[in-house]
């Protein structure tokens, strides 16, 4: 329980460090080098998440596997998967680099910018950097920390990272200096960030240092292939837009598109950071075959993460234009689209719907058998993103995703009450529409009433209007049609205390 506790407060640390991150560090390349130079920005952020998916499924197969043996303090075979991780980690992180320069040297010929193939190739160096040290340093120790219920550490080592990454990047704006020593000031923080997170491992588990000279256990990375087929989906399905907005419509939309992407990024990591808390502790019910006590967490889980999902994007549904029109006051550019800020909600809303299901299947193990609806996913994104912006612009890359992610959103959902928690799926799908539902009408009402809004300070005191009329609606959503689960929360609270 204090794990647990630990985890739920710790968690949200790093995604208010990350929505700072997310708002202060584009508004000021975009001050400072304008909308172009944050268009390739995010390009190349996006191309070195795609080298990444060398070692995709790595993370997510070891952790899974690490479920059993860290819940009954089994330190042989703990050490053994390990080892058998560790290797598999170094192998890939070595591939990645080659990959990582390759890459580097081809981009600057391909794509059109202001700044010299030099700075380019430099840029997308530097931001690759973080790839590189999660194979070769953090991968083995995040994944235990995540099976041994103790996320909380992670996130405030990345909590403190992000905020450094902040500071460091501004101290640099502020010297003048090129946009690739901002990005290298940035990259450094995750090099401190994952010595510290060795170091704390190395403290904590003396048992385990010796790791290297344990026999590989290799079943704990069997699964890895099945599980990177899901990421490499996932990556496709989420990050193909600024690759596809770069070909068709060009840097500036990249630029659009990213500023409304970092905004909900942020809005996503505070959802997100209810899943990722109480994931691990599901993982040991499940690993332990704890079936009714399975059933009662997840349900308030679920019960607690739509809800917040439901209060979050109705009120980011009505309050992101004036937000985006405050924030880019000083732009080049005109980033004002109504109707792609409303689709957006959507795309953003659908994604993290379906979370609570996908860590179902990820502390299940179950990648073999959904692995084809996710390539699924994958592809209906990229062909209807690119065929909706070659018919109606760039808004058109945000609707194809959105309809792709509301299908694998309701299809997840189905399979694990039916394949992983074996009950009804009626009372999540109900839950599912309810939250749509809320999110549609103030979606509407965002289109039809346009807030004049000149500051942040006015900006402040209308968002919290909107949230507390959102907050009455969903409480009295919740007495009318989730009592038995309230019931269940109020019992796990007092097993908390």
């Amino acid at each position: 329980m204090k794990k647990l506790f630990k985890n739920i407060l710790a968690s949200a640390l790093p995604q208010i460090a990350s929505l700072i991150s997310g708002l202060i560090l584009p508004s000021l390349i975009i001050r400072n080098f304008g909308s172009e130079i944050n268009g390739l920005v995010s390009s190349t952020k996006t191309i070195a998440s795609y080298i990444s998916i060398v070692g995709a499924g790595i993370a997510t197969a070891v952790t899974q596997a690490l479920y059993v043996p860290v819940a009954k303090k089994d330190v042989v075979s703990i050490n053994g998967m390990l080892h058998a991780a560790n290797t598999m980690f170094q192998r890939i992180g070595i591939v990645y680099c080659a990959i990582l320069l390759i890459i580097s040297s081809i981009y600057p010929l391909i794509i059109h910018t202001s700044l010299r193939n030099s700075s380019v190739f430099l840029l997308l160096i530097v931001i690759g950097i973080s790839g590189a040290s999660e194979f070769f340093a953090i991968g083995r120790c995040r994944a235990l920390l995540y099976a041994d219920q103790k996320t909380y550490v992670c996130t405030l080592i990345q909590a403190i990272g992000i905020l450094c990454s902040v500071l460091f990047a501004a101290v640099t704006l502020w010297l003048n200096a090129s946009i690739v020593l901002v990005q290298l000031s940035i990259s450094i923080t995750y090099i401190l960030r994952s010595i510290i997170l060795i170091l704390y491992v190395n403290k904590h588990y003396p048992l385990l240092r010796d790791f290297k000279t344990a026999p590989p256990i290799e079943t704990a990375v069997e699964k890895r292939k099945d599980a990177m087929v899901h990421q490499l989906s996932g990556l496709a399905a989420l990050n193909s837009q600024t690759t596809i907005l770069s070909a068709i419509t060009g840097l500036e939309s990249v630029s659009i598109y990213s500023v409304y992407n970092n905004v909900f990024s942020a809005i996503q990591s505070i959802c997100t950071s209810l899943c990722t808390a109480v994931t691990p502790f599901i993982g040991r019910e499940l690993a332990l075959n704890k079936r009714d006590s399975l059933l009662k967490m997840y349900d308030i889980m679920e019960f607690s993460f739509f809800n917040l999902v439901a209060f979050v994007y109705s009120v980011s549904a009505v309050m992101i234009l004036p937000f985006i029109r405050i924030y880019t006051s000083h732009a080049d550019i005109n980033y004002i689209y109504p109707y792609f800020a409303v689709i957006f909600v959507f795309f953003s809303a659908f994604y993290v719907l379906k979370l609570p299901c996908c860590a179902l299947i990820n502390i299940s193990g179950q990648f073999k058998e959904t692995k084809w609806k996710a390539i699924l996913e994958a592809i209906l994104s990229i062909v209807l993103g690119v065929a909706c912006t070659y018919y109606i612009g760039f808004s058109g890359v945000i609707l194809g995703a959105s309809i792709a992610l509301a299908w694998r959103c309701f299809d997840t959902i189905i399979y694990t009450n039916k394949h992983v928690l074996l009950c009804s799926n009626k009372k999540s799908l109900f839950r599912l529409l309810r939250v749509i539902l809320l999110i549609s009408i103030s979606a509407f009402l965002q289109t039809q009433v346009a807030l004049q809004i000149d500051s942040y300070f006015d900006w402040v005191k209308y968002a919290c209007c909107v949230s507390a009329l959102c907050m009455l609606i969903l409480l009295a959503n919740a007495f009318i049609f989730d009592r038995s689960t309230i019931q269940n929360l109020k019992a796990f609270f007092k097993k908390l205390k």
